[in-house]
């Protein structure tokens, strides 16, 4: 017997409870579902595209490849989530707790991340070009592979972050507080580091022509295998004798 699909397409269910329920390929499209508690669920391949989801709990659900395209996700708990290659292009997650969530190879782009918590999330080779990350919080976060081209990262907080082999063409870093991280091999051709704490992060085999780092704080900072050039700018008084040691 073939089972069947919930549609709940367009419906109001605002603070309904689906906790531990088994939902896969359930269809909440242009729902209203704020406040709605998923905690726990298998919501796998189901979709929540232009949903109102403002505040729902989805702690700790099964959700890999579901489709949140345009979803409003203001201050929703996601924590431990598995989003893994998940849909939430243009999706609202300003405020959003998800931390220790698994969002592998997931795509973002374009979301709005202000002030997200995303403390030891997943995001490898997750696809966040575009995306707004301004004040987030990553601490700890891997990014190995990711694509945050043209993203805005201003204020955000990315101490200790993996970025190896991250694409970051014309990010926004600046304010950007990356002590620790992890840079080897990653993209940085336009990226603004204007003021931005790069203080013992390691530049390892990394493209730094045409870089400004004239106004970042480089204490400690490791450079190895890395390329310059004359158009590099270096803090007043910063020893290039630190530089592929």
């Amino acid at each position: 017997m073939t089972k069947k699909i919930l549609n709940l397409r367009g419906k109001d269910l605002t603070k309904e409870d689906f906790e531990n329920a088994h939902l896969d390929k359930a269809d909440f499209t242009s729902a209203n579902a704020e406040m709605v508690n998923f905690k726990g669920a298998n919501l796998y391949e189901a979709k929540f595209d232009s949903a109102l989801l403002g505040m729902a709990n989805f702690s700790f659900a099964i959700m890999e490849e579901a489709s949140m395209r345009g979803a409003s996700l203001f201050e929703a708990k996601l924590e431990g989530v598995n989003l893994c290659f998940a849909k939430l292009g243009g999706a609202d997650l300003r405020g959003a707790n998800m931390r220790n969530a698994n969002l592998k190879g997931a795509n973002l782009q374009y979301a709005r991340l202000q002030k997200a918590d995303l403390r030891e999330t997943n995001l490898l080779e997750a696809k966040l070009d575009g995306s707004v990350l301004c004040n987030a919080d990553l601490r700890g976060a891997s990014l190995n592979g990711a694509d945050l081209r043209d993203a805005d990262l201003e204020g955000a907080d990315l101490q200790n972050v993996s970025l190896q082999k991250a694409n970051l063409r014309g990010a926004n870093l600046h304010n950007a507080n990356l002590m620790g991280a992890n840079l080897q091999y990653a993209l940085l051709e336009g990226v603004n580091f204007t003021n931005s704490n790069l203080e013992l992060v390691r530049f390892l085999y990394t493209n730094l022509r045409y870089i400004d780092l004239s106004t970042a704080n480089l204490n400690g900072a490791l450079f190895n295998g890395i390329t310059f050039n004359e158009y590099t700018k270096f803090p007043e008084g910063f020893d290039l004798s630190r530089l592929n040691k």
